[in-house]
């Protein structure tokens, strides 16, 4: 009724047709006929969609990252559908075209779950610039793990439910062949009154099969704080595990209330001695030969064994049970192989993140969704302006 498009009628108008980068041709040509597509073959996403602008009447962002910039906008028909348009930046990369359709292509093969942000269409947004609309989700959850919300005061059943439905969604990745490989507070949104909690921004994402094991990958993905140790060790064949690394990273926020290794900014060998402290020093012979010299580089002689329990995590509250701490300590495992595997079905006990018994058997269990209530404590004028979801 009101010129939607499913997400399979977008995806197919989007790929059907776009240049793929043969072997042997102009890499020149072939970008140039990529751009020529997105601005010519895509709708205005201005006949659909009323964009929030400012004073100045230019698009507002509501939040910057690294391959684009979120605009907020409502449906012109249905006043009462927001959505939120992510442009893609073309000056973001020699490549953006690439880029833009790999991210389309994740989301649109991750459409119809719940704990995914879903994709509602690809339009034109200026002369050269494409955007993707999708649902809008009223909460990050870097927001809501600020003090204006006072996470602190969450229940243990609110904090399992947010936590139950957040590893959903990466199980749903894995399980369809994406890594994420930028999980972070930022990028995990909620939405109200549901109360789902959803994956978003998938600019670094990129699709893996377990059969790929000698595909090489780019080491150059994921916040510093959140980012596996085999990528700061410079792995270049690395799996879904990096993920789990991100997803244990930010449970453990949730519980503590503040960053579990908060380096120096862009201090890799302060972010990995943090790591070590904590996770125990690397074994060289547990890596692959090519990282051996790294990892011998990479921690003071004097070796630190694992000391990983509810003490030297400094957690606190109630919801850091015993399950809850072993969970954590499967998924921050120093070694890939080693960590728990968030898509299920591997030899066990337990065989997945989503099979371990604080999910199963322990008490409480998760909230329902829709019970879920999020109240400001503190006024938002009283507060520091909040980093955008999207900002890298």
């Amino acid at each position: 009724m009101f010129g939607f498009e499913s997400a399979a009628e977008c995806y197919h108008r989007v790929t059907c047709k776009f240049p793929s980068m043969k072997h042997g041709a102009d890499p020149t040509a072939t970008k140039k006929k990529r751009r020529e597509y997105f601005t010519k073959s895509l709708p205005h996403v201005s006949n659909i969609y009323e964009l929030k602008r400012d004073s100045g009447g230019n698009a507002e962002a509501h939040g910057k990252g690294t391959y684009g910039t979120v605009v907020l906008g409502r449906h012109r028909v249905d006043k009462t559908n927001r959505v939120a348009v992510k442009v893609f930046k073309k000056d973001a990369s020699d490549d953006w075209e690439y880029l833009a359709k790999r991210e389309i292509d994740a989301v649109t093969k991750l459409k119809d779950h719940q704990n995914i942000i879903q994709i509602i269409g690809v339009y034109q947004f200026a002369a050269c610039d494409v955007c993707m609309v999708m649902e809008f989700a009223d909460y990050n959850l870097y927001e809501l793990l600020s003090p204006e919300y006072n996470s602190k005061m969450w229940s243990d059943r609110q904090i399992k439910c947010i936590i139950k439905q957040l590893c959903t969604g990466v199980q749903y990745c894995h399980q369809n062949g994406i890594m994420h490989r930028d999980l972070k507070p930022e990028n995990v949104l909620v939405t109200a009154p549901s109360g789902h909690v959803k994956l978003a921004d998938f600019g670094m994402s990129h699709e893996h099969l377990p059969t790929a094991k000698y595909m090489r990958y780019t080491n150059h993905v994921t916040t510093q704080y959140y980012r596996a140790p085999e990528l700061f060790l410079g792995a270049e064949f690395y799996d879904e595990a990096v993920d789990v690394w991100s997803l244990g990273c930010i449970i453990a926020e949730i519980v503590l209330g503040g960053v579990l290794f908060k380096g120096d900014v862009d201090n890799n060998p302060h972010q990995m001695e943090l790591i070590w402290a904590l996770c125990g020093t690397p074994i060289t012979d547990e890596w692959p030969v090519e990282l051996h010299k790294n990892v011998a580089q990479s921690y003071a002689r004097s070796k630190v064994r694992r000391t990983f329990s509810k003490e030297t995590l400094g957690a606190t509250r109630s919801c850091a049970s015993v399950e809850l701490v072993d969970l954590l300590d499967r998924m921050l495992q120093i070694v890939p192989g080693k960590r728990i595997s968030a898509r299920g079905g591997a030899s066990g006990p337990p065989a997945g993140v989503l099979d371990h018994p604080y999910f199963l058997t322990e008490k409480p269990l998760p909230m329902d969704p829709g019970m879920m209530i999020f109240r400001r404590v503190i006024p938002p004028a009283a507060q520091q302006p909040a980093v955008s979801q999207s900002k890298k």
